[in-house]
């Protein structure tokens, strides 16, 4: 059952076991600093379609990667969260490929571009759909995906239940 607190549904259940770790090394980060204290951290980040036939490249800070529970997620995802990390579109660049894209109209009337390979179909990204300032990246369509765990979660209201605890679920390392 639901919690009616609306503080527990920002919280979702903190226990998604994901690393909550700071960036890898392996990765490409450059950040801003004012003494120890550091202000911004940028990150060059590689993307692609499952076909190979999108690629693309853009600057994202490793502190802003979110889960989204919300419906909209779910069902343009095809699972039960889907994990986003912000770029801003002076940074994002093309380096191959065309995309096809969906525009949604939220319950707001905000509209949102949702980006696609027309061939595999793999979620590239989503924007505002007239002027983009910034895109939203499909976290799992970049090639540092494991270097970004997710901050923050929105939309808990929308949670599946069981998809915020996946502690105790058999796990193989193969299929």
């Amino acid at each position: 059952m639901r919690s009616t607190n609306p503080a527990a549904w920002l919280n979702c259940s903190t226990s998604l076991a994901l690393p909550i770790a700071r960036v890898n090394h392996r990765s490409q980060v450059r950040g801003t600093r004012t003494g120890n204290a550091i202000q911004e951290w940028q990150m060059h980040v590689t993307g692609r379609c499952h076909c190979g036939n999108i690629a693309y490249e853009a600057e994202v800070d490793p502190d802003d990667v979110s889960i989204c529970h919300c419906s909209d997620c779910q069902m343009l995802s095809g699972s039960p969260y889907r994990v986003s990390v912000r770029a801003s579109a002076e940074t994002f660049q093309w380096n191959s490929g065309k995309v096809k894209s969906y525009v949604k109209t939220a319950a707001s009337g905000a509209r949102r571009a949702h980006t696609f390979c027309p061939n595999c179909g793999t979620p590239i990204h989503s924007s505002d759909a007239r002027s983009p300032s910034t895109y939203s990246l499909r976290v799992g369509c970049l090639d540092q995906r494991a270097d970004l765990p997710p901050r923050r979660q929105r939309w808990c209201i929308s949670a599946v239940p069981w998809s915020t605890d996946l502690t105790r679920i058999p796990q193989l390392e193969r299929q």
